[in-house]
């Protein structure tokens, strides 16, 4: 029997189990099909609907609503890691510490999300600007996230991190963008002795750093988020540093024995777009979980794909790489007296096959409890957009793998 398919409403006779967001509107959607469930503990404030655009539809406070994102060309639904904000007045600039020569309009234009709350920063020549120290504990990897536009036809735009005295990092530098654009930098430097500090609109010489020479800027500044090691959903902090966490959401099939294929083989595809690139992420990046002893991840530290069985390891011999917002499909045939075979492809290539060697052969699954996609039970989140989750029939598998 193949079951209702979770997410489009039709059925595919080499599948056992599927859920396909592709054919979804970016936003809210809703999670519907027996045995599938999706929760968390927090609000979820936004989710990113276009390269442009964000959404703060209310339904997104709810506990059991499935956000639905888009940046690249197809939707999918995403699963985001923990997070604790370590920076406040997010979406105020005027808040922010006057460097020199800086000018701030509170609340000018409406911004990715419609609001109007957008704030116009700007800064004359040779000055810095306003700027937002924030809290970063030696060591820890940051992801900075801004989103600007020009706040005048040709306008030049400068975003900086001053790591604190150590070395100027580039967010953006050059003619400002007419729409909303996301600007992100990945920050694994030290601390520095005095920052780091945000620079919004720097109009000082930024040259010896790959930035622009000295010049005025003219940008609109909105939704400011710095935490975790990819680019997350945008949530609010207000006056309150670090006082806002949100939780990571769970995924996972209750009747999850319903994706094991007839021989008890467990082959799994998915498709998605990561958040962050091969070497971003600071864990290991749970592909499918049953328990400690029955699990799939990716290794954070080597990308090589670990799947453990009955309490014994696999561990493909060769690695993965791939760069933020990819395509990325993998799938992971292990089971059913069969050889454990690992195949991945990133965008339009070919699928490569990193089990090589003399991989394992396990013997026939049995899932008790749950089945966790993407994360086990909201830890080892691999935070990313999903298009495509798909478990095969015996025998069957994708047909470009």
């Amino acid at each position: 029997m193949i079951p209702v398919i979770a997410a489009n409403g039709w059925r595919r006779v080499e599948t056992v189990f599927e859920v396909d967001w592709t054919n979804k509107a970016p936003g809210v959607g809703s999670m519907t099909g027996t045995g599938t469930l999706y929760e968390r503990l927090s609000s979820q404030y936004t989710v990113q609907t276009s390269p442009t655009t964000v959404s703060t539809d209310s339904g997104l406070s709810s506990s059991s609503s499935v956000p639905v994102g888009k940046n690249n060309t197809s939707p999918g639904l995403v699963i985001d890691e923990a997070r604790t904000s370590v920076v406040s007045n997010n979406r105020d600039v005027s808040a922010w510490t006057n460097g020199g020569g800086g000018t701030v309009t509170a609340n000018a234009t409406a911004g990715p999300d419609g609001s109007i709350l957008a704030d116009r920063s700007q800064t004359t020549s040779g000055n810095p600007g306003y700027h937002l120290g924030y809290g970063r504990p030696g060591g820890i990897t940051q992801t900075i996230s801004i989103w600007h536009k020009a706040g005048s036809v040709g306008a030049t735009s400068q975003i900086t991190n001053d790591t604190g005295g150590v070395t100027f990092q580039i967010l953006f530098a050059g003619t400002a963008p007419t729409n909303w654009t996301r600007a992100t930098y990945v920050n694994t430097g030290g601390a520095g002795s005095t920052g780091p500090i945000l620079r919004g609109a720097d109009g000082n010489n930024r040259t010896s750093s790959g930035g622009l020479g000295a010049g005025a800027r003219d940008t609109y500044l909105d939704l400011l988020d710095i935490q975790g090691s990819a680019a997350s959903a945008f949530f609010p902090t207000e006056t309150i540093l670090g006082a806002v966490t949100r939780a990571a959401p769970r995924w996972y099939r209750n009747v999850g024995n319903t994706c094991l294929a007839e021989d008890g083989s467990l082959r799994c595809y998915i498709e998605c777009e990561p958040k962050g690139a091969f070497n971003e992420y600071s864990a290991d990046m749970t592909l499918w979980y049953i328990d400690a002893s029955n699990n799939c991840v990716i290794d954070n530290a080597t990308q090589a794909v670990k799947i453990t069985i009955g309490g014994t390891l696999y561990t493909t011999p060769n690695t993965m790489s791939w760069a933020r917002e990819d395509r990325l499909r993998i799938f992971v045939c292990v089971g059913g007296g069969q050889v454990t075979s690992v195949q991945y492809a990133v965008n339009a290539s070919s699928p490569v096959r990193i089990s090589t060697g003399s991989p394992p052969t396990f013997g026939a699954l049995t899932i008790s409890g749950t089945l966790d996609f993407l994360q086990s039970n909201k830890t080892k989140v691999f935070s990313a957009r999903i298009q495509r989750l798909r478990f095969y029939k015996y025998n069957k598998k994708p047909s470009d793998f």
